[in-house]
């Protein structure tokens, strides 16, 4: 029954009998104040009291209950409820001594309440039986006594109080003081639910809702909330709200009316759920200024929570406003506030960074429950920052999180098993926090358990379980699956190959922006030979920063690939592109770019510092070119050690290539001791791998009998098997094996036919000799026409044949080849193209005559322009020139001084001519001590030529 104000009925009928106006007056102050006419209810029980009714006296006593009340109301109203339980009659004083209960409980004096609630009770009052039963039941002021408890309530219960009923039906449902009995708590709750109490009308929805009695009936749950609401409890609009806020449009319309009516009625959840409808948007369109009108009302209606929520508003415009908020809401015990101001001190964000006093935060906010709080000092463990890191710690509170459904919580213990961060490593265990998270309702998680599945890292492999996981994280907007999922479909990995599904899928990544959709279109459109559309996905991929891609349009700018016209200048704006987005291979492109000086200037300092830069990442292929710079001396002081160095760890990272530049320096003795047993043993590991060159080199060991015995028919069986893997060096080798000087019987057709092989492969050296044999009409008819082609062939893929070229049109008779000024030609334009060794041949042409008109005065200007171009050959045959007189004046010291040139130049010959003049002294004062040494200059081998002799005096 609801408490009276005063007395209970039978009571105030009594009181009745006294007097006739002022019972009157009573019973229309008690109907006024049930209509909301407190002042009228006021004015009349005042006027009765000033007569001396107790009744009066007492009912204003416990209208100063009211929070709203003056401490001098409350201190008046309790000195009168005192003088009634002094002289009042015994039922006055029992609810005299229950309202001083009351009054003392509410003002934290919980024995005094206790005291006054045993008077009340020996009295027989049934409100006071509530309060003591309930103090019984929680042990404050009074020792825990359940038996007391339990008959205090039934006593108040069968009194008609509402309260008792619902108090023990919440006894019976939760468990502890007697053992749980659903069934009995349901039938409290109803018998305080049919009393009017609307807190059991609450207790049984919730309980129907959630079936937490044995029964779940939503409908019945819908009832009640109903019932409780129009009986004027806001928190069943509230819940009423929550309940119809998942439905239909009119049922989310309905909801956003049930929060506002609870908000009207002062209800500070209602205002918390309007402030979530504006910000949110799921039940009206998002409105942050209404949400923070909202979400201030429920602040100042005492909901602690509602200043996070205003945090969280103006965290993404003020930063330190929001920190503020933040601090005010963990002030009051919110536990999520206090995650919120852990992470702006761990991120800086608002206030100073500060890590300790974030992992405290973190440490307060855990121990009020909250699960993303564990995780967040976790990060702080795993980091080492305001705690000693400690990763073992890190995985416990991260397990602690995830066992309490912190789905990013499962996540981080799945990353740190699958590093051994904290744990031992073990991927099949990340596997199954991966599902955990999964199962929480991460897709993030889905996708990463995918991609083990997909590849069996560390789980058995399951492809099948994989596609599943990947599409119901495509489902859940995870755009990488898109790509994932159609990586399988294209490369027929646990599910049929299906180039179509896996370019939708691509599509679809790739129009979510997802640039390595577009790379993985992109080989598609390849492999489809659709050329054109590779490059332009390429283009779209390299766009959105995926590197490989930039590598790729490279490639196509730099072979001519892709429909791409060649373009070394594009190819190395591409490379450079990728080079910087951190791809290795593009470093090894950009270095072979200016190493070569092709679409940049040459530049083997950097071309160097970026082949280490590819091989510190793992390039094998980069320690072989590091090798090749070391061995060549290209840019770099020539070191066959450590060139050999590089080759064998680029060999140990298995790259076969350098298994073949390790073999030869084993071959030649360069760097290495020479141990040819063991260059064979290394061509033939090449030659394992793939490698047609191994197979070439082991035909020349054979072919030679360097390390092994002479073997023709070995040396023909390697050639073969190299010219069969794509090796047309080998093919040129076969058709030298079976010419007129070969390894094997002279077959002409079968020599030109190798040789032609080789030719059509783009082996400049091959075309030319191919032009040789269409000139001789060897293995072949003889055909001028045919010879030319080839010729041409040769020199557009090989400038460097011009010499031998041209002197086959020079030398061929009659011009059985074209015109001898062919050759002339030739040699013209390659000397103005800045080759010195065409030039020095042109000179030689003129000089000797023959196929011209000898010309000196012709053959001294391309002497000198080769000259002027660095020849050292041509300062020595302008020297020879200058002695004799021969096109020019004589000039001996001029002589001397071109000799002097060339021999610096490495030229041998020019050193035994400076020997021969001062030997006899002409043109220099006579030596014999520099002739000596000028002559030993000239015998020494030619790789230390350069080392000449210091003939200046003095």
């Amino acid at each position: 029954m609801p408490r009276p104000n005063t007395l209970n009925a039978a009571l105030v009928a009594v009181l009745l009998c006294c007097g006739g106006l002022a019972s009157c007056d009573y019973q229309s102050a008690q109907r006024a104040l049930e209509a909301g006419d407190r002042e009228t209810a006021v004015a009349t029980w005042q006027n009765l009291a000033r007569f001396g009714d107790l009744d009066a006296t007492l009912a204003l006593a416990r209208l100063s209950l009211d929070p709203n009340a003056t401490q001098e109301q409350r201190d008046e109203a309790l000195a009168q409820t005192r003088y009634v339980a002094r002289v009042g009659e015994p039922w006055q004083r029992s609810w005299a001594l229950d309202l001083l209960g009351e009054f003392e409980l509410r003002a934290g004096n919980v024995d005094a309440a206790a005291g006054h609630f045993g008077e009340a009770v020996a009295l027989d009052n049934p409100w006071s039986k509530l309060r003591l039963g309930q103090l019984y039941r929680d042990g404050r002021a009074v020792p825990a006594d359940r038996g007391r408890a339990l008959q205090l309530l039934r006593e108040s219960a069968a009194a008609g109080v509402a309260e008792a009923s619902l108090t023990l039906g919440e006894i019976l449902a939760e468990g502890g003081l007697v053992p749980r009995d659903p069934a009995e708590a349901a039938r409290w709750y109803h018998l305080a639910a049919e009393a009017g109490n609307t807190q059991a009308m609450l207790r049984l929805a919730e309980a129907y809702r959630s079936g937490s009695l044995g029964e779940t009936d939503p409908d019945r749950a819908e009832q009640l909330y109903r019932r409780a609401a129009a009986a004027g409890a806001s928190d069943a609009e509230v819940a009423l709200g929550d309940t119809l806020a998942g439905g239909s449009a009119d049922e989310r319309a309905a909801a956003v009316g049930h929060y506002e009516r609870a908000a009207a009625a002062g209800n500070g959840w209602g205002a918390m759920r309007m402030g979530d409808v504006y910000r949110k948007g799921e039940l009206a369109p998002v409105d942050p200024a209404r949400a923070a009108e909202w979400y201030g009302r429920a602040a100042a209606a005492g909901i602690i929570q509602a200043y996070t929520a205003i945090g969280d508003l103006q965290a993404t415009s003020d930063k330190v406003a929001a920190v503020a908020s933040y601090r005010r809401a963990a002030a009051g015990g919110d536990g999520w506030a206090m995650v919120r101001l852990a992470d702006a001190y761990r991120k800086g964000e608002g206030v100073g960074a500060d890590p300790v006093e974030a992992a405290e935060l973190y440490r307060r906010a855990a121990a009020a429950g909250i699960a993303g709080a564990r995780r967040g000092l976790a990060d702080l463990y795993v980091a080492g920052k305001g705690v000693k890191r400690d990763p073992a710690q890190a995985a416990q509170l991260y397990r602690e999180a995830a066992q309490d459904g912190d789905a990013d919580s499962s996540m981080a213990l799945a990353g740190l098993y699958l590093t051994g961060d904290g744990v031992p490593r073990n991927a099949g265990e990340a596997g199954r926090w991966y599902l955990a998270a999964a199962d929480q309702g991460d897709p993030w998680a889905s996708y990463k358990l995918a991609g083990m599945l997909a590849q069996g890292r560390g789980v058995a492999a399951d492809p099948a379980r994989a596609v599943q996981l990947y599409r119901r994280a495509i489902a859940a907007g995870v755009t990488p699956a898109l790509r994932d999922l159609g990586d399988l479909y294209a490369q027929g990995r646990g599910v049929a190959r299906d180039p179509a599904e896996a370019r939708e899928l691509y599509r679809q990544g790739a129009a979510a922006g997802d640039g390595w959709a577009w790379f993985g279109l992109a080989q598609l459109e390849l492999q489809a030979g659709e050329v054109a559309d590779a490059a332009k996905s390429y283009r779209q991929a390299a766009e959105a920063g995926i590197a490989p891609a930039a590598t790729a349009l490279g490639d196509g700018y730099g072979r001519g690939e892709l429909g791409l016209a060649r373009d070394p200048v594009e190819a190395v704006r591409w490379y450079r592109r990728a080079a910087e987005a951190g791809d290795a291979w593009a470093k090894v492109r950009l270095a072979d770019a200016y190493r070569k000086g092709e679409g940049i200037t040459a530049d083997p300092a950097q071309a160097r510092s970026l082949y280490e830069q590819a091989a510190a990442a793992g390039i094998a292929a980069a320690e072989t070119a590091l090798g090749d710079l070391l061995a060549a001396g290209d840019g770099v002081p020539a070191d066959p050690a450590k060139a050999v160095s590089h080759y064998r760890r680029a060999a140990d990272g298995g790259d076969a290539w350098a298994t073949v530049r390790l073999a030869e320096a084993y071959r030649k003795g360069e760097g290495v001791p020479a141990d040819p047993a063991r260059a064979r043993t290394l061509y033939e590991q090449a030659a394992a791998a793939g490698i047609a060159a191994a197979e070439t080199a082991l035909g020349d060991l054979y072919a030679t009998g360097q390390g092994v015995p002479m073997d023709p028919a070995k040396a023909v069986f390697h050639y073969q098997r190299a010219a069969g893997g794509g090796d047309s060096w080998a093919s040129l080798r076969l058709a030298g094996a079976y010419g007129s000087r070969g390894l094997v019987s002279p077959d002409p057709e079968r020599a030109t036919e190798y040789a032609l092989q080789a030719a059509r492969a783009g082996n400049s050296t091959a075309q030319r000799d191919v032009g040789d044999r269409f000139a001789r009409g060897d293995g072949v008819p003889r055909d001028p026409e045919a010879a030319r082609r080839w010729y041409d062939a040769a020199l557009a893929g090989d400038p460097g044949l011009v010499i031998e070229i041209a002197r086959t049109y020079l030398a061929a008779a009659g011009g059985s080849v074209g015109p001898p000024e062919r050759g002339i030609e030739l040699l013209r334009n390659a000397a103005l193209a800045g080759n010195a060794a065409a030039a020095v041949e042109l000179a030689d042409v003129y000089a000797r005559g023959g196929v011209v008109i000898p010309d000196q005065t012709e053959a001294v200007r391309w002497y000198r322009y080769a000259a002027d171009l660095g020849e050292p050959r041509a300062r020595l045959a302008l020297g020879h020139l200058y002695l004799a007189g021969d096109g020019v004046p004589r000039d001996k010291a001029r002589a001397v001084a071109l000799y002097r040139e060339a021999a610096r130049g490495g030229v041998a010959q020019a050193m035994t001519a400076l020997g021969d003049l001062y030997a006899i002294g002409d043109g220099v004062p006579q030596d014999a001590d520099l002739a000596a040494r000028w002559y030993a200059a000239a015998a020494e081998p030619a790789s230390n030529n350069r080392v000449v002799v210091d003939d200046s005096r003095p």
